[in-house]
């Protein structure tokens, strides 16, 4: 089937190109960037982060094996628990890093470059979202991945290990 060729895996940036993570959970959000090397939390929190904690979420993040795809065009995430989710996970690069190769565009062709000049400072977002329990045990979860602010269009399940490792 269709599902069997898909993917069941995340392309997830390494720790080193990573500008800003961010986490919400149960309403409480906390964001980081990275300057200079360290990472560090976003008003209205302060103090340093631990890069080794901000390397196993991101690890953790690109581990997550979605168990089953439940459909490509939902038309209420709210009944997936996806349109308020129990958690999200946001990791942002800048979109220079982003690209695999920034310097030819779609037609194998040397990109413009006042486009790529502009794109360098743009972000680009890799946005995970977890949403209600699959099943009355709560063994699994509903999930959609997003490169964007919006919510992905592909819902998927994923294991609640793969969940509480992000808690």
């Amino acid at each position: 089937s269709i599902s069997d060729l898909r993917s069941k895996s995340f392309d997830v940036p390494a720790e080193g190109k990573v500008t800003k993570l961010a986490l919400m959970q149960n309403g409480i959000s906390i964001e980081t960037l990275k300057a200079g090397g360290n990472w560090s939390f976003s008003p209205p929190n302060s103090g340093r982060v631990s890069q080794d904690a901000i390397k196993k979420l991101i690890e953790d993040f690109g581990r997550i094996y979605i168990q089953k795809f439940v459909t490509d065009d939902p038309q209420d995430l709210s009944l997936d628990g996806l349109a308020k989710p129990q958690l999200t996970l946001s990791v942002c690069t800048s979109l220079a890093s982003a690209k695999t190769d920034a310097n030819t565009n779609v037609n194998n062709g040397p990109a413009d470059a006042a486009e790529t000049e502009k794109e360098k400072d743009q972000p680009m977002a890799t946005t995970l979202r977890i949403g209600g329990p699959d099943d009355c045990a709560g063994s699994s979860f509903f999930a959609t991945l997003s490169r964007k602010d919006e919510p992905g269009t592909a819902v998927f399940t994923i294991a609640r290990s793969d969940k509480e490792n992000l808690e």
